[in-house]
């Protein structure tokens, strides 16, 4: 049975804030029908992610076009149907700022780089050399902390330790995703002519990418850069597109105006596929310039893993977007590419219950209130789960927890069993020892989900038998059903805080 997996919006040349000499109104005009055409969801039934390849904002990274970027891109989330934390950004050559340049040590280091005389690794190797190139893009970085990954973890590292960034994320069943975000724009200094082939990616980006080791089977690697990393802009193209084609399974890039680029909106077949969003904010080489994608990871149900891609085109006579169809076979809405990862066979590779499968609904409206079920013995493993839910509470989508332990009496939480909205038993040996199972609110717990009043969630903490128990058939988290304590907690916990958000969203849909 084919199974949609996850699903994106690729974005990028947003050049937000950016004026036209020509017509003041019109990039603010294009943005606004880019936001109309993401929210009649022209694509794939739901969106999870928004991927933003770089040239957020114009103004060449004034603060205050940040600040308009970020509301256009939480506007854009809201059309999406999808909380904003789960926007991702690389920067490109216009979000860098270039007000300190000539500045002599600054000026040394940039010439020695894009010269090619010194390598970009020995620079991010010096304290001083590293904070220099990371205060060049000061703006977009402190506009990229509020977005993913830094919205995913609670706070962000200092600016010099957010250049680049690799996560990897659990999207359904079997599946993990490596989303790669590489900066091919440290060493921008200019237009096209002038960084053509004098930008660097380096080995530090490629070698975090790559820890941990990256699975045969069960992985896909999705990088992202606002580049294209071939020999036009990059010093070191051999080995960054060798480290592309050896390692990734899918590229977005962005940087591409002119009518060939164009074509490539809907992907370049083989090996390594290769995906051009087009500029969404800015037309500089003909009427084909501006436009983005939706992309959809699909599995076949035996194994097989493919990518498809609903280009979008800007028209000027009908002032809106609409299917790239110069980029499509005839009769087609969306472009196929097999990707040449895959899924292991088994039950880990069945799809999600029919919540999950639906299109996920408009964000939080009302707080949820959460039940834990949970053994005294694991107290530390719900403090670190609840870190990873701290966010869910600022933004208001968690309203508050109840934790039933099976050191406190049970008429502690029995008035918050009738009001809670989810429950969440932590699965463990001691849990099943504990005899909570019995209780009257485990049972009242379990009456209200199987009534469809709220929705019970087991929580795979840490290896047991678990089919005794009337959570049993309850679909858990992590899908696959593998214990928080047999994998990394802290990634495992960050994938179950992101499906308890589409959970609670999806209730509020309802």
């Amino acid at each position: 049975m084919e199974e949609t997996l996850f699903t994106w919006i690729h974005l990028a040349d947003l050049h937000v804030g950016r004026v036209d000499a020509t017509d003041a109104g019109r990039p603010a005009r294009v943005l606004e029908a880019l936001r109309r055409d993401i929210a009649s969801r022209p694509g794939p039934a739901r969106v999870d992610w928004i991927l933003v390849t770089g040239d957020v904002a114009g103004g060449g990274g004034a603060a205050s076009a940040y600040e308009a970027a970020a509301e256009w891109l939480i506007s854009a989330a809201s059309a999406a149907q999808i909380d904003p934390t789960w926007i991702w950004v690389v920067p490109g050559n216009h979000d860098v700022r270039r007000d300190d340049d000539g500045e002599r040590h600054l000026a040394r280091l940039l010439d020695g780089l894009r010269s090619g005389r010194d390598p970009l690794d020995a620079a991010l190797d010096d304290p001083a050399d590293r904070a220099r190139l990371a205060g060049r893009l000061g703006p977009f970085l402190d506009f990229a902390a509020r977005f993913a990954p830094w919205s995913l973890e609670g706070s962000a590292p200092p600016a010099e330790q957010r250049l680049f960034w690799m996560r990897k994320i659990r999207v359904a069943g079997a599946l993990r995703v490596r989303l790669v975000g590489l900066d091919t724009a440290l060493l921008s200094a200019g237009g096209d002519g002038a960084d053509a082939g004098a930008l660097q990616v380096g080995h530090e980006q490629l070698a975090a990418a790559l820890v941990p080791p990256i699975a045969d089977e069960g992985e896909l690697v999705v990088a992202l850069s606002h580049h294209p990393l071939g020999p036009a802009w990059l010093a070191d193209a051999g080995q960054a597109d060798g480290w592309l084609h050896g390692h990734a399974h899918v590229h977005l890039s962005g940087h591409a105006h002119d009518l060939g680029s164009a074509r490539l909106r809907a992907g370049s077949g083989g090996p390594l596929v290769h995906v051009v969003a087009g500029a969404a904010g800015r037309e500089e080489d003909g009427p084909r310039g501006l436009g983005y994608n939706f992309g959809e990871v699909v599995h076949d149900g035996e194994g097989g893993l493919e990518l498809r891609v609903w280009p979008r085109r800007w028209s000027e006579a009908d002032g809106a977007f609409g299917p790239d169809t110069g980029s499509l076979l005839k009769g087609r809405s969306f472009a196929s590419h097999r990707l040449r990862a895959r899924l292991p066979l088994g039950p880990t590779t069945a799809p999600p219950p029919p919540a999950e499968q639906a299109a996920t609904p408009p964000a939080s409206t009302a707080p949820a209130d959460i039940v834990y079920f949970h053994a005294s013995e694991d107290d530390e493993l719900l403090v670190e789960l609840e870190r990873h839910l701290i966010r869910m509470r600022q933004r208001g989508i968690i309203a508050g927890f109840a934790r039933r332990s099976t050191e406190l009496a049970a008429s502690a939480v029995s008035s918050q069993v009738e009001s809670a909205r989810v429950f969440l038993v932590l699965l463990s040996p001691a849990l099943l020892a504990s005899g909570v199972f019995d209780d009257p609110e485990m049972k009242r717990a379990v009456e209200r989900a199987e009534a469809g009043e709220a929705r019970l969630i087991p929580i795979h903490l840490a290896p047991c038998d678990a089919e005794a128990t009337p959570v049993h058939e309850f679909q858990g988290l992590p899908r696959d059903g593998v214990a928080v304590t047999a994998g990394d907690p802290g990634e495992i916990f960050t994938d179950i805080a992101w499906e308890l958000q589409r959970v609670i969203e999806y209730l509020d849909g309802q």
